[in-house]
């Protein structure tokens, strides 16, 4: 049944779609106007799919960023129309100068009021574990690093002192006008079960270093994870953070499984997405996670771009797929 706008002179009605299956449906519509003696049909195709969200992710390391990468992911986020989720390092307040410091943060704050989301990344910098009341352990790292404690893994510390260094950046966020982050990504994605258990036991909701197999740096330190680059949000397990169906803990892992844009090709960050997503009808909800960095973006930004101008072709925007560029932590997992 169709009704009558007077305002606009035409028919509309609406159809219903909550409980239809994914696919291809055709929409038949068959019209009559008995006065003027007039019949017609028309046949018109709708889609329906999961979505498919894509997710791009900022890890600042701690250091300083020049402006002009700053400029360019910027311009990239407004071209695409795609926010950013920033994994942001509260090394800065001991690593550069005060007024610096201020304004990268007060950069990743404007870029948060026009949409973007803030979590929390570290590495184990050695003063900023002093600075947290931990004596920092040197005797286990990646390698390929000059920074004094860049390279040395989350994992290589217990329950209780890790939980004094996220909550030294806890403290770093409130202090610094940042509100408390529940999103968190690890240095070189090296966390394990009992920093993970930290997590969620100071409210944190989400964990993004997750990732395929890696043997990293110079000192072929072998990673913890090893997911698939298929592998969906899934909630954690605290014995075993692989595991992808038996979970007890609240913390969810969103696993970086788009890999990162400093280490991998533009035909291999591609792939990454088609492996989750190549086209169609999703005939489940989909997420692919991106990693950047803004301190070399020099490296990462043509992939970006090659990237991007590949996933629009799919996008909800411009009605031409299911994909969604999207923050974590706003893409609803049941």
């Amino acid at each position: 049944t169709f009704e009558y706008n007077e305002e606009s002179s035409d028919w509309s009605t609406f159809v219903l779609v909550n409980n239809f299956e994914p696919g291809i449906y055709d929409i038949v519509v068959n019209a009559s106007i008995s006065e003027c003696d007039i019949t017609f049909s028309k046949t018109d195709q709708i889609t329906v799919s999961y979505p498919v969200y894509v997710a791009w992710t900022m890890d600042w390391e701690g250091f300083d960023v020049d402006q002009k990468y700053l400029d360019s992911i910027n311009k990239i986020s407004s071209i695409y129309r795609i926010p950013i989720t920033h994994f942001f390092n509260p090394y800065i307040y001991l690593n550069l100068r005060e007024s610096r410091a201020q304004y990268l943060t007060d950069w990743v704050l404007s870029r948060q009021h026009i949409g973007d989301s803030i979590g929390l990344h570290l590495h184990m910098n050695n003063n900023m574990v002093e600075a947290a009341g931990v004596t920092p352990k040197t005797d286990i790292s990646w390698g390929g690093w000059a920074k004094e404690g860049q390279d040395i893994p989350n994992s290589v510390y217990g329950y209780n002192d890790y939980k004094k260094i996220v909550q030294w950046a806890q403290s770093q966020f409130d202090k610094n006008g940042l509100s408390n982050p529940t999103m968190f990504r690890a240095g070189a994605w090296f966390i394990d079960e009992e920093n993970l258990r930290v997590l969620e036991d100071l409210g944190f909701k989400l964990d993004s270093s997750g990732r395929t197999y890696q043997v990293y740096g110079e000192n072929k330190l072998e990673g913890p994870w090893s997911l698939q680059s298929t592998t969906q949000p899934y909630r954690l397990n605290r014995y075993n953070q692989n595991i992808i169906n038996n979970p007890n803990m609240s913390v969810w892992e969103f696993p970086n499984n788009g890999a990162d844009t400093w280490a991998y090709s533009s035909e291999q960050l591609i792939t990454r997405f088609k492996e989750n997503y190549n086209g169609g009808v999703s005939e489940s909800r989909k997420v692919v996670t991106y990693l950047s960095h803004p301190h070399w973006f020099s490296v990462d930004e043509t992939k970006v771009y090659n990237l991007l101008d590949y996933t629009q072709n799919f996008g909800i925007v411009e009605d031409k797929g299911p994909v969604i560029y999207t923050t974590l932590d706003r893409i609803e997992i049941n």
